[in-house]
């Protein structure tokens, strides 16, 4: 015999023993305990209390009361078993349904008669029934130790989510089976479904989110983190939870930051803008937002985001910076502005005064008055070409000749305008070309000129005593040019200012020297556009050295530097033009009338293109004097109106020469372009202009 079946006999007459004591108990008026007894053992108590009462054969009305009291204990009994919030099986080994309450009877949907002698698997989902006899096997093996969730069907076919849990029993006859109860869990587990659906959303839309997030403890440790808080501090795989939220921080701003930290328990929102160090190197600006949370059980934690705003930070440090330049520049315009004021107003001083000192001052003041009126129209007239200059450059329409030319030429042609300043000072002056310097290279010698002039011209200006060397040598496959002076020399703070447009070392009102502030603002302009680089260097007190250098293009054939053709000098005697003047200003015209009759031509006027293209119909001109700009019609469209009608009426060539205030080299060659032989920038030399006429008429 097995050994369970003698330990269920054993339990069945211990229970049989203990029964029967409960019959006497209620036989003698006593009141035992009856809620806790199974279904089987109510009949078994009333059996014995049949026996005993066979026994006592038939006893006072107190036995039957308690007969009577068994009775109501068992119907009460039931109805607790019936009515019950779980419902209640007793089982066989097949699954088979031998007792159930009423309670189990609505979650299948079905009657007590319906459902005894019925397997529970009929009303458990195809899926689950493997599981549930497994589990069923455990409970009679003694080895069920928690219930399991499984979905059985009701007669409606509706779904519901059960906890099943069982122990192992016999029944009256001693017979194994399987008391079950059967607990209702689906709004439970749909309430769980919903909640990890949402912690999934949440989690989704966590790691998606552009915010770096995290939870962390009231000290700061890290519970969690997001994607994102990984990706701005490149700790991963749980590193940020090892290290904490603040070991992220870049150490400049920690202090701050710990120290803005909301100390224990807060309600308010924190926030607070600070760098994130990456631990695979760089940095990120982030704002940080702190909120505090309390979760069931009374756990206080605190909820975060980081916002990078790194390009917020630096729009607001482009912003800044651009703020200073701009306040930088408006102040240096308006240095420059006062500073042109006044080098307009000077020489314009000295040639007022000079031209009112002419009309009422004596005779043998009229050379000097008219040198000193001459001197001054030139500084004037230079400083206009520096603001074209500059404006040219700086809107980088300014052209750059590749022509042939001789170095050594173009190094004494700059220095020769300065010799005679420098011996009135005592300064020495000096050219060293090296060796190696190529005789001739192409390039633009009027720019190359234009910088010497500047550098050698600050060189004289601000050297006293000493010497001044402009030196050229081949320095790694580029020609070098350097202007060395022993000068005042520059501060080195504003060693790279000076090179900015309007800027000077002095820039105040006390200054002892004069400029415009262009000068190497044009010359580094200049070396730029032609491939070279202008820098300096300077020890105030010493001097200064300023070189550049440009790219070493040797011409392949010898040839002269190219330029203007060499002016003719004016003959004794010359032949009678008829000159046709195109000019709208009235003052322009009878000056230039002046000139041109001076020298024993006619000269016919006009003051605009329609009434010059008239008088040209009308033949006998030797040659055209154009300007540009001119109401109606202007002076491109009527030169080009001029060749076209000589073409298409085989008339002869009349020389157009254009007399202009246009200057720039696109200037000269939209002229050319349009018809016209010639071009005069204004303002023009009485000698130049007599040398273009006669070069194009001939004597």
């Amino acid at each position: 015999m097995r050994g369970d079946d003698l330990h269920g006999r054993d339990q069945g007459r211990e229970r049989a023993g203990r029964l029967r004591d409960m019959a006497r108990s209620l036989a003698q008026g006593e009141h035992p305990d009856l809620q806790q007894l199974a279904p089987g053992d109510i009949e078994i108590l009333l059996h014995e209390l049949a026996v005993y009462q066979a026994e006592l054969e038939t006893q006072n009305e107190e036995l039957r009361s308690a007969r009577l009291d068994v009775e109501a204990a068992r119907d009460r009994y039931r109805d607790l078993y019936d009515f019950a919030p779980v419902g209640y099986f007793t089982l066989d080994r097949d699954g088979t349904i031998h007792e159930i309450n009423l309670t189990a009877c609505d979650l299948l949907g079905s009657s007590r008669q319906q459902l005894l002698g019925t397997p529970l698997t009929h009303f458990i989902a195809r899926e689950w029934s493997g599981a549930f006899y497994l589990y069923l096997d455990r409970i009679f093996a003694g080895k069920a130790e928690e219930g399991i969730e499984i979905a059985v069907k009701g007669a409606g076919g509706e779904s519901k989510i059960v906890l099943v849990e069982g122990v192992p029993g016999t029944d009256d006859g001693g017979i194994p089976v399987c008391r079950l109860a059967m607990t209702d869990v689906t709004a439970r587990r749909r309430a769980e479904e919903k909640q990890r659906a949402g912690e999934a959303r949440f989690r989704t839309f966590a790691e998606a989110s552009p915010l770096g997030m995290f939870e962390c403890d009231p000290a700061g440790r890290f519970t969690w983190v997001n994607r994102r808080w990984e990706e701005l501090t490149g700790l991963r795989g749980g590193r940020s939870l090892d290290f904490g939220w603040n070991r992220a921080i870049h150490p400049d701003d920690k202090a701050r930051v710990l120290q803005n930290w909301p100390r224990g328990e807060f309600a308010a929102v924190w926030s607070e803008e600070c760098r994130l160090l990456h631990r695979g190197g760089g940095e990120s600006w982030v704002r940080l937002i702190v909120a505090p949370v309390e979760f069931q059980g009374g756990r206080t934690a605190f909820v975060g985001t980081a916002e990078d705003i790194t390009g917020r930070r630096q729009a607001e440090e482009d912003l800044r910076r651009a703020k200073a330049a701009a306040e930088d520049a408006s102040r240096a315009k308006s240095e420059f502005l006062a500073n042109m004021s006044h080098e307009i107003r000077t020489p314009m001083t000295v040639i007022l005064g000079a031209l009112e000192q002419l009309r009422e001052g004596p005779p043998e003041l009229h050379d000097e008055l008219l040198r000193m009126a001459e001197t001054s129209a030139g500084r004037l007239l230079g400083l206009i070409e520096d603001i074209l200059d500059f404006s040219r450059i700086e809107a980088r329409r300014m052209e750059i000749a590749h022509e042939p030319f001789e170095v050594r030429a173009a190094v004494e042609a700059a220095l020769s305008l300065f010799r005679r300043k420098a011996a009135e000072k005592g300064v020495a002056l000096r050219c060293e070309i090296a060796a190696d310097v190529p005789s001739a290279i192409v390039g633009d010698d009027d720019r190359l000129a234009q910088v010497l002039i500047n550098l050698v011209g600050n060189a004289v200006k601000f050297t006293e005593r000493g010497e001044i060397a402009v030196a050229a040598a081949v320095r790694e496959g580029a020609l070098e040019f350097a202007v060395r002076d022993t000068g005042i020399g520059i501060p080195g703070e504003k060693l790279e200012l000076i090179f900015d447009s309007f800027s000077q070392v002095d820039p105040s009102r006390t200054r002892r020297y004069g400029g415009t502030g262009l000068g190497l603002a044009i010359s580094r302009g200049l070396v730029e556009l032609m491939g070279g680089r202008l820098r300096g260097e300077s020890t105030q007190g010493e001097g200064s050295v300023f070189s550049f250098t440009l790219p070493l293009a040797v011409p392949l054939e010898a040839s002269e530097p190219a330029g203007d053709p060499p002016a003719e000098a004016p003959a004794a005697e010359t032949r009678e033009l008829r000159i046709l003047l195109a000019e709208d200003d009235p003052m322009v015209r009878e000056l230039i009338e002046m000139i041109l009759r001076n020298r024993g031509w006619t000269v016919e006027s006009v003051a605009c293109g329609q009434k010059a293209l008239a008088q040209w119909e009308k033949g006998g001109f030797d040659l055209i004097l154009m300007d540009v700009q001119m109401p109606t019609m202007d002076g491109l469209s009527a030169a080009r109106e001029i060749r076209a009608r000589e073409g298409a009426n085989g008339g002869p060539h009349v020389p157009i020469i254009a007399l202009t205030a246009h200057a720039r080299r696109e200037d000269r060659d939209e002229a050319l372009a349009a018809g016209m032989d010639a071009w005069l920038p204004k303002p023009v030399s009485m000698e130049r202009l007599y040398a273009e006429v006669e070069a194009r008429v001939g004597n």
